[in-house]
């Protein structure tokens, strides 16, 4: 008879720690998502702030809109951790295309209701594709640049999934990347010709984010994210330098977008 309410009293101590473990879970989750919506919001802000004819420099504002840019790419990153592993590789890719490609036709489609920009048709079609930039026309809505590497950073994930979310692997490919992105900077440097030296910088920046999720679920040490911190501002440095003259500018912006996101994300954290 005492071993059976024993095995009873445990069985509800067991059932009871789990529900607590699960309310915990939830509170967690909705604590995540809550600073993430925020941390969009205010990237999204910065970003059409950086497109307003103000009475400011142009440094200023690329500043401002690179932050913005800065700090979508680290939630890019932060988010697919979890969102890979709800989901299969192909409707991982299918459902961050169609988190993309419908509200940005909605807004082509607006901009082409309203005339904004007096283009060809030929560029139209081009735009729709997002890849319009590979096919030499230019982009209809100004901040739509940034899309197209995120969709590459997606169907990177869909290939190299399992060597990019294991504990260990950020940290190699964002070295694999680093050394990309000073190619990048060293050919438009040597060439004169624009090479896109933001393409692999935004490819480290969402794989920091991803890094920053392993950590903050205890599967790896602050040692390794600091490491990979210091591999990035390395690689910031030198190919913005051998890039861009206001290399300076692109090495604050970047930085204050990392500063925001984990200002946020501790300070979300800490509520719990």
């Amino acid at each position: 008879m005492r071993a059976e309410q024993s095995r009873a009293e445990q069985s509800r101590a067991e059932q009871s720690r789990a529900e607590q473990s699960r309310a915990e879970q939830s509170r967690a989750e909705q604590s995540r998502a809550e600073w993430l919506a925020t941390l969009r919001g205010i990237a999204a802000l910065l970003v059409y702030i950086s497109h307003l004819k103000l009475m400011v420099t142009q440094n200023l504002l690329f500043t401002i809109g690179r932050v913005g840019v800065t700090i979508f790419f680290l939630i890019t990153g932060y988010l697919t951790y979890t969102s890979y592993k709800k989901r299969t590789g192909m409707q991982y890719l299918v459902n961050r295309l169609f988190r993309m490609y419908p509200e940005y036709w909605v807004l082509l489609m607006a901009a082409f209701i309203f005339q904004i920009k007096n283009v060809s048709a030929p560029c139209w079609m081009a735009n729709i594709t997002l890849f319009n930039e590979f096919m030499g026309y230019g982009n209809i809505l100004g901040a739509s640049w940034m899309m197209p590497i995120q969709i590459c950073f997606f169907v990177f994930i869909f290939f190299f999934k399992k060597y990019v979310v294991k504990s260990n692997a950020p940290k190699y490919w964002i070295l694999f990347w680093g050394m990309v992105s000073l190619g990048a900077g060293y050919l438009r440097y040597a060439t004169g010709k624009p090479i896109p030296t933001a393409f692999p910088l935004l490819f480290l920046v969402a794989l920091l984010g991803i890094e920053f999720f392993i950590q903050e679920n205890g599967k790896k040490q602050k040692a390794d994210s600091m490491c990979c911190l210091v591999i990035f501002e390395a690689v910031l440095i030198m190919s913005t330098k051998l890039s861009y003259d206001n290399w300076l500018y692109y090495v604050v912006a970047y930085n204050i977008g990392i500063v925001l996101f984990v200002f946020m994300r501790k300070r979300e954290w800490n509520m719990v």
